[in-house]
């Protein structure tokens, strides 16, 4: 079941969906990023992260800065851009698994790393494209 929450754990992800939405609290501009599983025994695997755009100088602007650079986007300076520039690209996220009144346990994505990580799903995903992940 590709819906159904995959353990605890780091992942290569790509972003193979983007929908552009904004707060309904704050009026800010929002991309529902769909993350799908790149490599490893959960390739496929769908995950979802609405990414909020929050200015410099506001509390939440650095996990905002983040993401973005984990995707490979500059994290400081304009946040107005075409959110479609996210579509096929890659990074490695950490996932938790939370319990939501709603809908019971599913995964939530907590961290995107930065810097170029040798997990062993980059190092599969390399692989298969006969690349050195270093």
């Amino acid at each position: 079941n590709k819906f159904a929450p995959i353990p605890r754990d780091e992942y290569l992800v790509t972003v193979t969906k983007v929908t552009d939405k904004k707060s309904k609290n704050t009026g800010r501009d929002q991309a529902q990023l769909e993350l799908t599983v790149a490599a490893g025994e959960y390739e496929g695997c769908k995950l979802w992260h609405l990414l909020t755009f929050i200015p410099d100088g506001e509390k939440g602007h650095g996990f905002t800065c983040e993401v973005l650079e984990a995707f490979g986007f500059p994290g400081k300076g304009e946040l107005d851009f075409d959110t479609s520039e996210f579509l096929g690209r890659s990074a490695e996220v950490k996932v938790d698994i939370e319990d939501d009144k709603d809908h019971g346990k599913r995964n939530r994505v907590v961290n995107f790393f930065t810097e170029v990580r040798a997990s062993e799903a980059f190092v599969q995903s390399q692989a298969k494209e006969n690349k050195a992940p270093w």
